[in-house]
């Protein structure tokens, strides 16, 4: 495959776009949400931390790092296993994005709730600079910058665009600017339109 990539590699802070792995994890290993469809989409559709929060209380972590484990993604797996911000890098969130990708263009239980709420997240770059053109799934996260150091603007998804659809993950450590990587999200579907294939295009 073709993609873009820079940093990969580089252990992140993810912020709420973490959220969209926890919510993948839930919904393959129990077939859907699990009763808890209100949660679900409030904290994948407008990141509210509150109902976040509360669903690993309600179904825990484990087996999340294995789950995490057998998906491409041991760095994260690493610090998942009582914890629900684990840290992560943009090659592991592309791995985990290209799951969400199959599971959610699958028959399988659950995957047209999960890949709904996905198409309607709010505060996205990339689907506020996207969506207009091509169905666009994707779950943002931002930190600022402040005693904890884990400063954050991110996003991730998956891009159904005419000339095939592709993930894009964007990780930086940028203080809550969710405003100053639009022009990057551009540049990179703008490339992937250039390389003309169904290809994966992340970066960091």
């Amino acid at each position: 495959r073709r993609g873009l990539w820079r940093n990969t590699d580089r252990i992140m802070y993810p912020a709420s776009s973490i959220k969209a792995v926890y919510c993948i994890y839930l919904f393959e290993t129990r077939g859907g949400a699990g009763g808890q469809s209100e949660l679900v989409e409030r904290a994948l559709v407008n990141s509210d931390n509150e109902a976040y929060y509360d669903l690993p209380l309600i179904f825990g972590f484990s087996p999340w790092a294995s789950w995490l484990q057998s998906h491409g993604a041991p760095q994260t797996a690493s610090g998942a296993s009582g914890y629900s911000y684990p840290d992560t890098t943009a090659g592991e969130m592309a791995a985990i994005w290209e799951e969400i990708y199959r599971y959610g263009t699958s028959n399988e239980a659950g995957a047209a709730e999960l890949s709904g709420y996905l198409a309607r997240t709010n505060f996205s770059p990339i689907a506020e600079e996207l969506r207009d053109t091509y169905e666009v799934w994707s779950k943002p996260g931002w930190y600022p910058a402040d005693a904890n150091d884990i400063a954050a603007t991110n996003d991730a998804g998956i891009v159904f665009s005419d000339t095939g659809a592709y993930v894009m993950v964007i990780m930086t450590d940028m203080s809550s600017n969710l405003e100053a990587i639009k022009p990057l999200v551009d540049a990179l579907d703008a490339a992937h339109t250039t390389m003309c294939g169904d290809e994966v295009a992340y970066y960091e």
